[in-house]
């Protein structure tokens, strides 16, 4: 969860940077059903603009995520990362989000995927980035930390090497493009998935595809491989029903490897 602004003068919210959407979705003033999020004041900003349809009624807005659905109606106006100010975004202004969702502790979402995802903000976040500042280089890095003592962050335009060690290695994966049309998520292509040091049952010996989702902690699988998972991850456990494993402690279970084209190999510790 980072900071992102909205508005003129800035209204600041936490929001989800999210690699696995596409849209800017933030909760607007009075809505009743956004739990205890911070709002968007669009009557406190003064380049706010509200999207039409073409019976000239307020343009709606709603997106479905594995967590519940939001819904609210499109606008623009001027969105601030850090010291960049970016002009004309169209977003998501949010008078409704489902009970989970509501929960959550950030106000909202900045997609940080590709246009084949996106349903509002067209362009999207990283697409106006380099329309509106063209000298800056076509990257961006996210360092997400589980160590209170090192805070995570989000760097548009290059990358912190004071984070990494003096021997670190670079891993380079390309993004792969599935089907016609745009580019939609950060897909990555694999060749591995078993037990660490062990080659038996691997679930991707014939290659398969991944997404780079940093709105997520955890890992999906399809479900035509999800029991052959299960069975890898707790075949030498004795006393396990389907994911529930009684009596085990951590190192009980196996370290994973998965492997990303075209040589990479990325252990996963129990």
């Amino acid at each position: 969860v980072g900071e992102l602004s909205i508005g003129t003068p800035r209204q600041k919210l936490n929001v989800v940077f999210d690699t696995g959407s596409s849209d800017i979705w933030i909760p607007g003033r009075g809505c009743t059903e956004c739990g205890d999020h911070s709002t968007f004041d669009s009557t406190a900003s003064s380049t706010y603009e509200a999207v039409l349809n073409k019976d000239g009624e307020f343009a709606s807005f709603e997106v479905d995520y594995g967590s519940g659905k939001v819904s609210g109606y499109q606008a623009k106006d001027t969105v601030g990362l850090g010291s960049l100010s970016l002009d004309g975004v169209t977003f998501g202004e949010v008078n409704f989000e489902d009970h989970d969702i509501q929960s959550f502790m950030m106000d909202g979402i900045a997609g940080l995927a590709f246009r084949g995802l996106a349903m509002v903000t067209k362009p999207t976040l990283l697409e106006t980035l380099m329309e509106q500042y063209p000298s800056m280089a076509a990257v961006f890095s996210l360092y997400l930390s589980n160590d209170p003592s090192k805070t995570s962050h989000l760097v548009f335009g290059t990358y912190d090497l004071d984070i990494v060690g003096p021997n670190a290695t670079w891993h380079y994966t390309p993004v792969v493009k599935r089907g016609l049309g745009d580019f939609k998520y950060w897909t990555v292509k694999m060749f591995g998935l078993s037990r660490l040091n062990q080659n038996d049952d691997d679930l991707c010996s014939d290659s398969c595809y991944a997404i780079v989702d940093s709105g997520t902690s955890g890992i999906a699988v399809p479900e035509d491989v999800y029991d052959d998972l299960v069975k890898l991850v707790t075949r030498e456990l004795t006393n396990c029903k389907d994911i529930t494993c009684y009596y085990a402690k951590q190192s009980d279970f196996p370290d994973l490897v998965f492997k990303l084209a075209p040589d990479n190999e990325f252990p996963l510790k129990a």
